[in-house]
């Protein structure tokens, strides 16, 4: 049997998506919406340490269902969130060129609702920095 969340399932409905304006316009406002109700943080990661800061302290002050719980021993510490950063990414130009000309027509259709979607979560990100004005510009050296 073949799962809704399967690997072929999500390959499948994007490809219907790829192909079909309506389902992407659909797609991409239940994304938004998805944006709206379902996540208590979202982070930039061209905003790394200010993602960090407003995430280390959600982590730190709220507990699951939103009781307020003391901070441990072991609470996340912002510097050392920050500091250990590593860049993963390979050559990326060396792996574009090795695409099929389908596969990049395909990427090019699909990015118009990444940057449709990535514009509502920066906005997002830019309201719920508002809530938390200490980490807006932070850095390591602010520790």
């Amino acid at each position: 049997p073949i799962f809704l969340g399967s690997h072929f399932m999500i390959d499948f409905l994007g490809f219907l998506i790829d192909q079909d304006w309506i389902l992407s316009r659909v797609a991409l406002k239940l994304a938004v919406q998805h944006l709206h109700t379902r996540f208590i943080f979202i982070g930039l990661q061209e905003r790394y340490e200010e993602s960090s800061c407003i995430l280390s302290h959600i982590l730190n002050e709220y507990a699951v269902f939103g009781i307020t719980k003391q901070r441990s021993k072991a609470h996340l510490k912002l510097h050392k969130m920050i500091e250990s950063r590593t860049n993963h990414r390979t050559n990326t130009h060396e792996i574009i060129r090795q695409l099929s000309p389908d596969v990049l027509q395909r990427a090019r259709r699909a990015e118009f609702l990444d940057v449709q979607l990535y514009r509502v979560a920066e906005n997002l990100f830019e309201m719920q920095l508002e809530s938390f004005p200490h980490c807006r510009n932070v850095s390591v050296a602010q520790r």
